[in-house]
């Protein structure tokens, strides 16, 4: 003996109840996925920009101590 199931209006209703759940679950996963790519790439920039910072406070050190001089470079931007 085999058992069959008919497809009734219960059963219909139920597969496209899970079709909807599923592609509900899908936009969720594809927004998901997108931020936290965008939080990756936050993070990244974050350690760019602190890098950069590190980078700059250690310049403005070395011209406001005299270690580096720059007169040069203002003579040649001013022509005299």
């Amino acid at each position: 003996m085999q058992c069959e199931k008919k497809a009734t209006a219960q059963i219909a209703h139920l597969v496209f109840a899970d079709t909807k759940a599923n592609a509900k679950k899908t936009k969720e996963l594809f927004f998901a996925n997108a931020l936290k790519g965008i939080k990756n790439l936050m993070k990244q920039d974050k350690r760019k920009h602190s890098k950069l910072q590190c980078l700059n406070t250690g310049l403005i050190q070395y011209l406001l101590s005299g270690m580096v001089r720059v007169n040069h470079l203002i003579k040649e931007t001013t022509g005299v």
